[in-house]
């Protein structure tokens, strides 16, 4: 049976504590006794509750006026209406699982008078009110599943029908990428092999998008380690930098997962005198980091298990002739991965994004060389976590300059989108 209290405590974690759907399953996983039957139908159960949220939190506040957007009882209403709309899930259990939670988490109103308003509305499928599409921003919402506001400022950015194109093709299905392994094959090795579309870079570099329904997972040369995963703005960023052919010192800061180590590891392992420091502030990717480092060899690479604020106590300023920066975004280029990331949005929680990386982009730059770069990465399309964030930091560091930037939306390459800035210290 479907738990409704653990589902309604994890999209409460997402859109109440803006924790992606990752950290919100992590949190409930480690605080219950599940199978993993039960873990894999209460994550396909949110994953697609987040798919529907704006329709579906249309229907329930409309459905029940005396419950606010962000309540308790609006959530569990939305995951209920979710379930009921979903065959595998009988609706007597559904309604047990409802009262439980009910009592479980001392809502207000009735169970079962409120469980039979949904179970009515879930018999007929959802329908845009005609007198909705007066308002186009809403109805965009609605019929795209995204935030009015987004739209708005997205539409504003890149036009009417760019901006709703990237808005729809946030919503497609996930598309992976990868890189090889140049210690164990050739550059040339899947040339013509008809499970992937490659993409080669200005400098030489490739990546290759997983076509068709193959699973990246099942993938044989990922597990042989042949190639492995990197998501497409970052490898284009990558591709942008002049590794220096002698004693490269590089730093990667900011990264929430070990795949840089792997990518700068590989591509100065044939370097003498070559250096990739990169640091982690969870020592969970520290551990990952140093695995790969061990399973990849990986000689030229040093994780550290540091965060980026004490990095001026291990290593000198100026001592580096790259230095790699992701910042910590709301991520909204990455939805198809994690469809809750639009959710967390509020204009407070990107304001404090933005003030993290403001602080965070001071902080690495101190370690770049004179004539060296500063490469900056995330994964927001819009101006206030990208360009802003930048041209902010530019008038406080005037001895950098901007050599190039790009935004990335997600139906130029069927990708992730994102965005890069490259820097130079003059």
């Amino acid at each position: 049976m479907l738990d409704l209290t653990l589902s309604t405590l994890a999209l409460k974690a997402i859109v109440i504590d803006h924790m992606s759907s990752k950290e919100s399953l992590t949190r409930v996983f480690l605080n219950e006794k599940l199978s993993d039957a039960s873990k894999a139908s209460l994550r396909r159960h949110l994953y697609k509750t987040l798919r529907n949220f704006y329709t579906l939190s249309f229907e329930c506040l409309n459905l029940f006026v005396a419950y606010g957007p962000k309540t308790d009882e609006t959530f569990l209403n939305i995951l209920t209406l979710s379930a009921l709309r979903t065959p595998s899930t009988s609706s007597d259990e559904l309604k047990s699982s409802y009262i439980d939670t009910h009592e479980t988490l001392s809502l207000e109103g009735d169970p079962n008078s409120d469980f039979e308003v949904l179970l009515k509305a879930s018999l007929k499928p959802f329908v845009i009110p005609e007198n909705i599409k007066e308002f186009p921003n809403a109805f965009y919402s609605l019929s795209l599943e995204a935030d009015e506001g987004y739209i708005r400022e997205l539409t504003k950015k890149y036009g009417q029908e760019r901006g709703l194109k990237a808005i729809a093709s946030l919503h497609a299905r996930p598309t992976s990428f990868l890189a090889l392994n140049t210690k164990v094959v050739s550059p040339d090795t899947f040339k013509d092999d008809e499970r992937f579309a490659s993409y080669t870079f200005d400098d030489g570099s490739k990546v290759y998008k997983v076509l068709g329904e193959h699973s990246l997972v099942n993938l044989p040369e990922v597990k042989e380690n042949k190639l492995y995963p990197i998501d497409l703005v970052t490898a284009k960023a990558f591709s942008r930098l002049e590794i220096p052919a002698l004693s490269a010192k590089i730093l990667l800061s900011g990264f929430r997962l070990p795949t840089p180590t792997v990518y700068f590891g590989l591509k100065t392992k044939d370097q003498v005198g070559a250096k990739v420091v990169i640091n982690y502030a969870d020592p969970q990717m520290y551990r990952l980091a140093m695995d790969m480092k061990k399973h990849f060899d990986l000689n030229d690479a040093y994780p550290i298990p540091v965060k980026i604020s004490l990095l001026k106590t291990y290593y000198k300023f100026d001592s580096f002739d790259t230095v790699v920066y992701q910042g910590n975004d709301s991520r909204i280029g990455m939805l198809r991965r994690d469809p809750g990331l639009l959710i967390t949005r509020s204009k407070e929680y990107v304001s404090s994004l933005i003030k993290e990386m403001d602080y965070d982009l001071m902080e690495c730059s101190e370690f770049v060389a004179k004539g060296a770069n500063l490469l900056f990465i995330n994964h927001s399309l819009l101006d206030d976590e990208t360009k802003n964030v930048v041209r902010s930091f530019l008038k406080r560091r005037k001895e950098f300059s901007l050599v190039e930037e790009e935004t990335v939306l997600p139906m130029d390459y069927d990708s992730d989108g994102g965005y890069y800035a490259l820097l130079r210290r003059n």
